[in-house]
């Protein structure tokens, strides 16, 4: 697994995620944020595996997903 997809990811996940840590969204909108940042992300890792990435290679990107999304919970 690249290292940088995982700093990219992480990077990402600080800019995007950001409003969602303000307080006064309602859920709509939070829930609004969530989908674009995962669909988003969910391409770059269908990208690494189209790409020749491996089973356990995608298999922790999408892991190390997860526990940013759900880390910002």
């Amino acid at each position: 697994m690249p290292p940088s997809h995982l700093k990219t990811l992480a990077s990402h996940a600080q800019v995007e995620l950001e409003p969602i840590r303000q307080n006064g969204l309602s859920r709509e909108e939070r829930l609004v944020i969530y989908k674009k940042f995962l669909e988003f992300e969910e391409g770059r890792i269908r990208s690494v595996h189209e790409a020749g990435g491996g089973g356990l290679e995608v298999a922790t990107l999408r892991s190390e997903l997860l526990d940013i999304v759900l880390q910002s919970l």
